[in-house]
């Protein structure tokens, strides 16, 4: 984001993106505007509101062109109004394990001549035939823009990739200042990123397993009466409310040997803790009820 955008452009971004995401927006120095989470009503709003105010702006700027320079007069060089538009936003939710109305921010891509970036964090190795993400899932790889993300979730590895046009990859080899300025991954560390890159291609039955574990744990918890804040995906939040109570029921579980983060604020909105729980293909199903009945004591 730092090296392609600049403080000419502007930045529509979700709330609840990832805060790596928010950082390097805001290290743009580019104008930034946040819309509410998921909601494509309100980003096309906002998309709406910025394209009215350079339609003011090329008003303004033609109006003084007219006229001859007053004595002392500034004349605007530009128009006031971003040179390009940027949409960004994780595919899958950190949080709240949700995904992106992709086909809808594509749609409005589309149609305010908007360039995409989605970061597949957490959708990689997760979703798709080949486990490449939810853009793949969707079937939407030849529609979005740029892909960036981590060999650091599921694929158990160091270091991030960026998936673009072969203009965009070079550019970034040449001036991407954190590319160039940090010191390069060691060889076993990419050896062991591209052999993980080959399980999760080859390997399909892992998937299967992740898939299978996740369902069973969240028809469990469900029937239990949790609220899992509408999650499709192996990153199950169990809303708990309350910070002490949920460090309390973490502290509990712990006990019991199993490690479920507490996530309380500053990284969610107060009122909002929770259990973040990660299932995964290692998983085996009774490890899954011991859980269960862990949160069962808990509660």
């Amino acid at each position: 984001l730092t090296t392609c955008i600049t403080k000419n452009d502007i930045i529509f971004c979700d709330e609840l993106n990832h805060a790596s995401l928010v950082d390097a927006s805001r290290l743009t120095t580019a104008r930034l505007y946040i819309y509410k989470h998921r909601n494509v009503r309100h980003l096309e709003e906002c998309l709406t509101r910025y394209k009215r105010q350079v339609r003011r702006n090329k008003k303004k700027l033609s109006r003084i062109s007219d006229r001859p320079p007053q004595r002392g007069e500034a004349r605007p060089t530009s128009l006031g109004g971003a040179s390009r538009v940027f949409i960004v936003t994780d595919t899958i939710f950190s949080m709240d394990g949700d995904p992106a109305p992709l086909k809808e921010i594509i749609r409005l891509a589309h149609k305010y001549r908007a360039t995409t970036i989605v970061d597949e964090a957490h959708g990689t190795g997760v979703l798709g035939k080949n486990g490449r993400g939810l853009v793949e899932h969707l079937s939407l790889e030849k529609k979005i823009d740029i892909i960036i993300g981590t060999f650091s979730k599921a694929l158990g590895g160091v270091g991030g990739f960026v998936s673009g046009s072969q203009n965009l990859i070079s550019y970034l080899r040449s001036k991407s200042r954190p590319f160039i300025f940090t010191t390069a991954l060691p060889p076993g560390t990419c050896a062991a990123n591209l052999a993980a890159l080959k399980i999760m291609k080859t390997q399909l039955s892992l998937r299967r397993r992740l898939w299978r574990n996740t369902d069973y744990f969240k028809n469990k918890l469900q029937a239990m009466g949790f609220d899992l804040r509408g999650s499709v995906t192996p990153i199950i939040p169990v809303m708990i409310g309350d910070a002490k109570k949920t460090l309390k029921i973490a502290d509990h579980l712990w006990k019991k040997g199993f490690f479920v983060p507490a996530i309380r604020p500053p990284t969610v909105p107060p009122g909002q803790s929770r259990l973040r729980i990660s299932i995964t293909a290692m998983h085996q199903k009774q490890d899954l009820d011991r859980l269960l009945e862990a949160l069962r004591e808990a509660f």
